[in-house]
């Protein structure tokens, strides 16, 4: 999978959300039903950014790929 953005072309009234959490972390929709709701709304850019949980990053962005979605991401904490 491509990490890169370079070719990515969104329309100027696009609809982007780069803040979305699943039921891994704090967000109320299950990963599945999450994702099938963006492709059906057709968001132009999204990140799914559960805190802190790299374990599901690779699973999250395999069935977005599947369904034709965009990049996910990761959100942590850093403490000192």
């Amino acid at each position: 999978m491509e990490a890169s953005t370079r070719h990515l072309v969104l329309a100027p009234d696009a609809v982007i959300d780069l803040q979305l959490h699943t039921t891994f972390s704090d967000g109320t929709w299950i990963p599945e039903q999450l994702i099938d709701y963006l492709v059906r709304e057709q968001f132009g850019l999204v990140a799914i950014t559960d805190h802190d949980r790299v374990d599901t990053a690779a699973m999250l962005q395999l069935l977005a790929a599947e369904k034709q979605l965009g990049r996910g991401g990761n959100e942590y904490l850093v403490e000192r």
